[in-house]
Formats: structure tokens, C-alpha cells, sequence
């Protein structure tokens, strides 16, 4: 690869640019780009006399013909420069207003530009691919998330973008936990607009226990509630299988009633929900009371008769391993596993976290050494599971246990013995009700399969 300095006029467009048909000439080749391109092509015309070409990004050229130079990538610039000078070229549909009197007055497009050449367009084909065909796993061009845009450019008033970019602010300046801030990424990435979406309802605010000013979060709730609620949604925001249509306000409370059960700010106090102290059996037994209810009691007694009104009902809390039934495995595990499946994550979450660990240890100890294997040469829980599903896969559909086997050899998924391990003791993370329900729907497959081939192995 060469870097010049080329004359404009040396260069020519491709005939064989794929923003088109192949063409026979220049003038063809100029028309069919701009009927590809449109109004584009004069917008980007005039930011180029405005603002000159973008020193970012040279023109990749090849040498087609003695003395000239065949641009491979670059098509739209040359154009957009061929049109800057004679702009009558450019035909009145495509022309924005004042088209002709911006172009034809002075302006910063250039005579000689930079050029890369290559040798031939095999060499180039890596580049364009690079360029115009996707991120490619992070090798091509990845353009800015929302949240970078609004980094890059904040607006003054508070947007989705803004808001989401404030609640995950929040959380990192709260934590040097590895998971978090994985989830974190995850959602400034790919996941933000439905975050903003949650947290500029109003409901939703309330539910969690926060508000705004400006860009501001001012907690309403203990900070370290908030903090937990705000984990949950990202944790929850951060996983492939996410919720992904939160445009309808209904949607949205239904949606964070359910990720957060019990934990919610108006509906129960913190001692009924064991947060922030023991509630006495009276309390637990009686309904809980939300501000606007305290309000109304606060109010001269009426005395009109009143319209009893009850509680909208509470959606149950998720399980793990719910309905899952597995008659192979020993009585133990059997009852381990069915504690677990009583818990209600929304409370329970660090009890949830080690049943479920130890309910995939036992067992795949138990379907190993039933299977005659020395658990000795595999003292980690990692190797374990391994070894059960290829043993297991002798008779099973290969891709079975696809999504388990992929994770086990993320080095950051939960899926993971080894993180699943780290998970449920690491002491700066508590773990989260969306990531124990993926980790169970993913082992579920699992124990289904070794209470079976215990089964039959028991059986008379």
C-alpha cells in the first residue's frame, strides 16, 4: 500500500461500484450514483464545500489505466466533488434550496486529495469488506451507540438517551464489580434506548423509588434498594433474551412488576420486605399501604359512603426450575431441588443462588459416578459438566445442549462453573433474579436428561 497526493482529476469512478449496476463510462457511471444516492449526494456535496473532505479517510485507488487512478472506495466523495464543480450536473430533484448559489460560491473543496493505492482490487477487497459490510464482530467500522452520540453531543434538556445514560452513571460510581460492569457495557451498547424508556415513565420511577432533576437521580428510596433495583433492570437489559418491546406505558409497569416482584418502593415498606428491618407477624399479615393511601388517611373522614376498592392482585414472583419433575435423581437433591423451586427470587435471591448451584453439582456427581467416572481426575465442576454432556451426547441430539456448552467456554458468562461459582460467592454482587432464571432454563435441559438416564439405570 502507496499513500498520495492525487490531482481530483486524475481519479475516476468505478464502473463496477456496487452501490450500482455495472456501467460503461464516467458520465453513466456519475448519474447511476447519484439516482442511488439522491438528495444524499447534494447534502454531502455541500458539507464538502462548508467543511472540506474528512482528513479520517483517504480514497482507496487502483491503477486501471496509464496515468489515472480508479477509486474503489471514495465513489460518493468524488462524485459529491465532480458535482461541487459544475453544479448544474446534479438534476432539480435532487437539489436542495439554494443549491446552485452555495456550490457555485467559494468554498473548501479541495484540488488534490489523499489516496491509498493498492495493487489491485483483490488487495482492496479486505478494506472495502471492513468498511462497508457491518461491524464483523468488532473488525469492521462499529458505529457510536445512543449513549456514545450523547456523550459525544449531550442535549441540554433530558431525553431517553440522557436518562439512561444518568441511571448507568449511578451504578458505576457505585461498583468495581466485574459482572456489573460488564452488564453495564452490554447495556450502554445495545440496550440503552429501552433502559431510557423504563426510567423516563413516570410509573416506573415510582415503583423503583427515584426521580429526576434535570439530569440528576434523587433517591427516594435507600440508596442501597435503589441500588438493587437498578442492578436487577440492567442485569435484566444486559441478556440476550430481554424484553425488547417496552413502548407501551402498561407494558412497562408490567414489566417491572415482574422483574422485581416484591421489591417495589410503593407497594410494600422496607420491613415487610425484610430490607430494612423485622416486621412483626401483624404486618406481614395485613396489607401494606402505598404513600397515597397514607395520604387519603391523612384527609378529613367523609362522610359519604365508600366504595370499597381492593388491591390490584400480585404478580407471582418467578421460580427456578418451575414444573421441573425428576424422579431419577437421589431423594436429597430431589428435595434440595424442590426448595428451590418454593423460593421467591424477588426475596430469597443469595439462597436461590446456592441451592441452584449445588442442585447442578449433585447432580451431575450423582449421573457421573453412576456412570462409573473417577470424579477424582476432575476435582472442578467445570470439567463435571463437561464430561456429562459428552457422555450424555452418545444418544442425544448433538445440539441439545448447545446453549450450555457455548457458555461454558465464555470466560464471562454465568453459565460457566467457574463464574457460576465466583457468582455466589463474591460478596460485592448480589446475585439477580433475571440471571438465576437463565442460568436455571439452561441447566434445566440437563437435569432432565440425567434424571432420565438415572432412571432407566436404576430401574429393575
Amino acid at each position: 500500500m502507496e499513500h498520495l497526493e492525487l490531482d481530483v482529476a486524475l481519479l475516476d469512478l468505478d464502473c463496477s461500484n456496487p452501490r450500482h449496476d455495472e456501467v460503461d463510462d464516467q458520465s453513466t457511471a456519475l448519474a447511476a450514483l447519484i439516482v442511488n444516492q439522491g438528495q444524499k449526494i447534494a447534502n454531502l456535496a455541500l458539507d464538502i464545500h462548508r467543511n472540506g473532505l474528512s482528513p479520517a479517510h483517504r480514497f482507496i485507488v487502483i491503477k486501471e489505466t496509464i496515468g489515472r487512478y480508479t477509486v474503489l472506495d471514495g465513489n460518493r466523495r468524488l462524485a459529491a466533488l465532480r458535482i461541487l464543480s459544475d453544479p448544474e450536473i446534479l438534476p432539480v430533484a435532487y437539489r436542495p434550496a439554494m443549491f446552485i448559489e452555495k456550490a457555485s460560491a467559494r468554498g473548501n473543496q479541495p484540488n488534490r486529495v489523499s489516496c491509498s493505492l493498492m495493487p489491485d482490487r483483490e488487495a482492496a477487497a479486505v478494506w472495502l469488506e471492513r468498511t462497508h459490510t457491518g461491524q464483523l464482530d468488532g473488525v469492521g467500522v462499529i458505529p457510536w451507540s445512543p449513549v456514545a452520540q450523547h456523550r459525544f453531543r449531550p442535549k441540554a434538556r433530558r431525553t431517553q438517551t440522557s436518562s439512561a445514560v444518568a441511571v448507568l452513571d449511578w451504578l458505576r460510581k457505585r461498583t468495581t464489580d466485574e459482572t456489573r460492569l460488564r452488564h453495564i457495557s452490554r447495556v450502554e451498547e445495545d440496550a440503552s434506548t429501552n433502559l431510557g424508556r423504563l426510567v423516563t415513565d413516570k410509573k416506573v420511577r415510582e415503583l423503583i423509588g427515584f426521580r429526576f432533576e434535570g439530569h440528576e437521580i434523587i433517591a427516594d428510596a435507600p440508596e442501597e434498594d435503589l441500588d438493587r433495583r437498578f442492578s436487577a433492570m440492567v442485569a435484566d437489559l444486559s441478556q440476550e433474551r430481554a424484553v425488547t418491546d417496552l413502548t407501551h406505558r402498561k407494558d412497562r409497569e408490567d414489566h417491572i412488576r415482574h422483574l422485581l416482584g416484591d421489591d417495589l418502593y410503593l407497594e410494600n415498606t422496607d420491613e415487610q420486605l425484610g430490607l430494612g428491618g423485622a416486621a412483626t407477624a401483624a404486618d406481614k399479615t395485613a396489607p401494606s399501604k402505598t404513600r397515597s393511601a397514607e395520604k387519603e388517611e391523612a384527609q378529613p373522614t367523609s362522610t359519604a359512603p365508600q366504595t370499597p376498592t381492593g388491591r390490584t392482585p400480585r404478580r407471582i414472583a418467578p421460580r427456578l426450575f418451575h414444573g421441573l419433575v425428576l424422579p431419577g435423581l437421589h431423594s436429597r437433591t430431589r428435595t434440595i431441588i424442590s426448595e428451590l423451586q418454593q423460593l421467591d427470587l424477588g426475596r430469597f435471591p443469595n439462597a436461590a443462588a446456592v441451592l441452584l448451584r449445588s442442585a447442578v453439582e449433585l447432580s451431575v456427581v450423582e449421573y457421573l459416578e453412576a456412570a462409573g467416572k473417577d470424579l477424582d481426575t476432575m476435582p472442578k465442576l467445570a470439567t463435571r459438566i463437561q464430561k456429562a454432556i459428552d457422555h450424555l451426547q452418545t444418544s442425544k441430539d448433538r445440539n441439545r445442549y448447545h446453549g450450555i456448552k457455548t457458555e461454558l467456554g465464555k470466560a464471562n458468562s454465568l453459565l460457566a462453573a467457574q463464574n457460576l461459582n465466583q457468582y455466589v460467592h463474591n460478596l460485592h454482587h448480589p446475585p439477580l433474579p433475571t440471571e438465576l432464571e437463565t442460568i436455571s432454563t439452561r441447566y434445566s435441559v440437563l437435569l432432565e436428561d440425567i434424571s432420565a438416564a438415572l432412571s432407566t439405570t436404576n430401574s429393575p
